[in-house]
């Protein structure tokens, strides 16, 4: 439903299932499983669309973290990260630290 809701720019009701969604799966599957990451990484995305760029930024942070860990720095959901953190320094106006992730 979330992403019904952010497809339709209806962010701040996106961004209420996201956090829901983000709490029970750090709750039930741990910080550092997959899914757990996802959510963040959804929510994260939706910040940005509402121009909440401090909040997607520490949020991208820690995703970009935990998948370089657990997935490495060449896997696709590592470099997905990389690229959304760079947007939202490019949106920031950050520019020469949207070339670094």
């Amino acid at each position: 439903m979330a992403g019904t809701y952010h497809g339709q720019g209806r962010f701040d009701e996106a961004e209420k299932l996201q956090l829901d969604v983000l709490k029970k799966r750090r709750k039930l599957l741990g910080a550092k499983h997959p899914n757990t990451i996802s959510a963040a990484a959804n929510l994260a995305v939706t910040y940005g669309h509402q121009g909440r760029f401090d909040e997607a930024e520490k949020l991208q942070l820690d995703v970009l973290e935990k998948r370089r860990k657990i997935l490495g720095t060449e896997h696709l959901d590592t470099i997905r990260a990389a690229a959304n953190l760079a947007a939202t320094y490019h949106d920031q106006g950050r520019l020469d630290e949207a070339e670094e992730p």
